[in-house]
């Protein structure tokens, strides 16, 4: 099982590090009073679904509340950016966070 587990985490570090890339520049802090949202997003169009995920951090780098969830009966890619989007911004509000910035979409 810790052999597996360590497999599995040197894949994420490799697919964080192509994450990295794709965006083109490494995470930056928001201000000291702030949070940071960033929020990522696929679609498959064989299954119309969509699915997203939200990370909070605060200026020190350090995640605060996240989320993950589908979406069912996407029919577009835009439909389920936008989707993913609006509900981040949904979960910004329901947990009362105030100071938030820095909304970066990753595909």
């Amino acid at each position: 099982m810790w052999f597996l587990a360590q497999e599995v985490s040197s894949e994420q570090a490799r697919q964080d590090s192509d994450v990295e890339g794709k965006a083109g520049k490494k995470w930056q802090p928001p201000p000291s009073t702030w949070m940071k949202c960033n929020i990522g997003f696929s679609w498959s169009p064989s299954l119309q679904l969509g699915g997203g995920a939200w990370v909070l951090r605060n200026s020190q780098g350090v995640v605060m509340p996240h989320g993950r969830r589908a979406f069912s009966t996407c029919s577009s890619q835009q439909e389920a950016a936008f989707v993913v989007m609006q509900w981040a911004v949904a979960s910004m509000s329901h947990h009362r966070m105030q100071k938030v910035t820095g909304h970066q979409l990753l595909t």
